[in-house]
Parts: C-alpha cells; sequence; structure tokens
C-alpha cells in the first residue's frame, strides 16, 4: 500500500503473480539505478526469483522470472550492494538443495552470473541476512537452517 504521508494509506492495490506460485519472502532494492524501489521475491512451487520492477509511477511492471533450478526450492532473500557500490546482488537460500545463491549483477538490471555457497549437507535454510560479522570489511552471508537447528556462517574471503 502507498502511503499519503499523514499516516493513513492509499486503497490497496495488488499485483498479479503466476497462479502457480508459492511465495515466501520479499525484498526491495533499486536493481535498475532509476530511483525507485523493485521488489524480489521467491516462488518455491515454480523455482524461481521473480522480480517486478518499478514504474516512476509507483507501479510495478509484469514479473519477471530467474530460474533458480530443479529441486532448488527458493525461500528467503535479501539483497546486498556489492563491492563497487553501485549494483545489487540478490542472496536467496535454496531450501531443497542446503546452498545459498548469489545472483550477481550485471547490464540493465539482468542477472547473468550466480555464485553457489553450500551452507549444510542438510538442506532447509528459511532465512538469510548479509553483514560484516568477523570485521574484516568483507560482507558475509548468515542463514538459519531448521534442518539442523542452526545458524550458519559463510565468511567472504575477499574474493
Amino acid at each position: 500500500m502507498f502511503g499519503y504521508g499523514n499516516e493513513t494509506f492509499q486503497k490497496l492495490i495488488t499485483y498479479p503473480i503466476d497462479s502457480t506460485a508459492s511465495l515466501y519472502s520479499i525484498a526491495l532494492a533499486d536493481l535498475n539505478k532509476d530511483d525507485q524501489l523493485d521488489v524480489i521475491a521467491t516462488d518455491s512451487a515454480n523455482e524461481v526469483v521473480v522480480i517486478l520492477y518499478a514504474y516512476t509511477n509507483g507501479s510495478l511492471q509484469p514479473e519477471r522470472s530467474y530460474p533458480t533450478g530443479f529441486g532448488s526450492n527458493p525461500y528467503a532473500v535479501t539483497t546486498v550492494q556489492s563491492k563497487n557500490k553501485t549494483e545489487v546482488d540478490i542472496v536467496v537460500t535454496l531450501s531443497g538443495t542446503g546452498y545459498v545463491a548469489v545472483l550477481t549483477e550485471y547490464d540493465a538490471a539482468e542477472f547473468q552470473n550466480e555464485t553457489r555457497c553450500l551452507t549444510d549437507e542438510s538442506p532447509q535454510s528459511y532465512s538469510v541476512t548479509v553483514g560484516d560479522f568477523n570485521g574484516d570489511r568483507h560482507l558475509d552471508i548468515a542463514v538459519v537452517n531448521s534442518g539442523t537447528d542452526g545458524l550458519i556462517i559463510i565468511f567472504n574471503s575477499g574474493n
């Protein structure tokens, strides 16, 4: 819902997503550098990351889907500013595999590269965040894994 700026909201707007979708997590970021927040969501049923790019009038473009692979079950999503501070990367848990995928942005907000990091031999990673957990100025990834009831931190070596 869009706010009027006086603690009230405009009428609810629903944006259609694939009717077979099973959405679990949402994140916001300006992916295409137009000063508008775009919407990123995970769709476990279709094994994709869904992106709805924002128009300048506050509405959203039709969805674009980025496959995460058979059996991946994308669940949690967050975004992170890349090393060069001009691009945004998407970090998504693939709860069907025990991996986290980092989708790296390239030209025209098209994600061309996916890097996977193993979180655990047990799948079921349901939450993810990014931060510098060891003070080395490199962003690390933290994942909660309900399969092992553990918190897993993937430390970034700076590469």
